[in-house]
């Protein structure tokens, strides 16, 4: 996401910059959620809500907002 963020940062329309952006940040968001897992700070093993689902929640609408980002162009 960094590379596909750096040559669109001056080049890029507002509006394919925001899907880039929104991207970045869920992909921040999962890793945190994924960290808070590992460490056991947010690891609930019985439970539908689970720090690792987070993550990979946050990966996928990552990948979507970066397609959204690539379909713009």
């Amino acid at each position: 996401l960094v590379l596909a963020y750096l040559p669109q940062r001056a080049a890029a329309s507002s509006t394919r910059r925001r899907y880039l952006a929104r991207a970045v940040f869920a992909l921040a968001l999962a890793g945190i959620f994924f960290l808070l897992d590992l460490t056991k700070i947010f690891c609930f093993p019985q439970s539908w809500l689970q720090g690792h689902a987070l993550w990979h929640l946050g990966g996928a609408l990552a990948a979507g907002l970066l397609y959204q980002h690539y379909r713009t162009e």
